[in-house]
């Protein structure tokens, strides 16, 4: 019961204020009708019998109240009144019921929808003696139902800071088709854009210099139409070097931290 009143209490509230200004409305014209007929009553000398009925037809149709409002609540439109409140009722209904399709609708295409993600990448390795670093990660995809890729980049590079940054260029992501129309994992990679030697893995080490690795994928699931804002995926990651020096014994210990933009739509 306390349930079925939260739910319904301003239908309820609203039908209650209807027929309390119906309700007030319909005495307070009635009261000046009594009270005009009251007084022409008074006025009227006797009347010869065969006349009192044409004077009482002239008290009624002078007394009869032609406020708007007192005609639109008088006893013989009040069935039209109803009517059209009926018909409100019913249009409200249908709003409410058409809304809680939408809404119902909204949570299984999100629950059906194609997600993409983007794992933080494995450990860099950098090797002088192998001048191209190569940065592995992976693409997660949850797909009950397809995703359409249309457009997926990423890049790596090395700056002088660790703050986010721009990419100075994109390079394109490969995904098929066929990739993103089942759940899966795939694996990529992405190369350093600069060589790799001593100086610079000593550089990075010490925290002079950063790697970067960030980008986007961004993609349509099947219940949006073409012309539709698409979803992305955006990742940003820098690499926390922790050099050997300043430490008392152990190894040195670095990894992949976001940073700047990291979301999903």
């Amino acid at each position: 019961m306390t349930i079925w009143l939260r739910k319904y209490r301003w239908t309820l509230l609203i039908v209650l204020a209807v027929a309390s200004v119906v309700g007030w409305e319909e005495k307070r014209c009635q009261t000046q009708a009594n009270q005009c007929r009251a007084v022409y009553t008074a006025q009227l000398e006797s009347v010869v019998p065969n006349e009192q009925a044409s004077e009482d037809e002239a008290i009624t149709a002078a007394c009869e109240p032609n406020g708007y409002f007192c005609r639109l609540f008088s006893a013989a439109n009040l069935p039209t009144v109803l009517l059209v409140l009926v018909g409100i009722g019913g249009i409200w209904a249908a709003l409410r019921t058409l809304s809680a399709i939408e809404r119902q609708a909204k949570i299984i295409m999100d629950k059906e929808r194609a997600r993409i993600s983007v794992d933080a990448p494995d450990n860099l390795r950098l090797v002088a003696s192998k001048p191209e670093a190569v940065i592995s990660y992976r693409i997660q995809v949850l797909a009950p139902t397809k995703a359409i890729i249309e457009e997926a980049k990423a890049l790596a590079w090395v700056t002088e800071t660790n703050d986010p940054a721009v990419p100075p260029i994109s390079m394109s992501i490969g995904i098929s088709a066929y990739e993103v129309q089942k759940d899966g994992t795939l694996e990529r990679k992405a190369h350093v854009l600069q060589d790799i030697d001593e100086a610079l893995i000593q550089e990075i080490n010490n925290s002079q210099k950063f790697v970067h690795f960030s980008g986007f994928i961004r993609y349509r699931d099947v219940f949006q139409p073409i012309n539709s804002k698409p979803h992305e995926t955006k990742f940003n990651y820098v690499w926390v070097a922790v050099g050997a020096l300043g430490k008392i014994a152990g190894p040195p210990v670095s990894s992949w931290a976001k940073n700047g933009d990291n979301y999903e739509t």
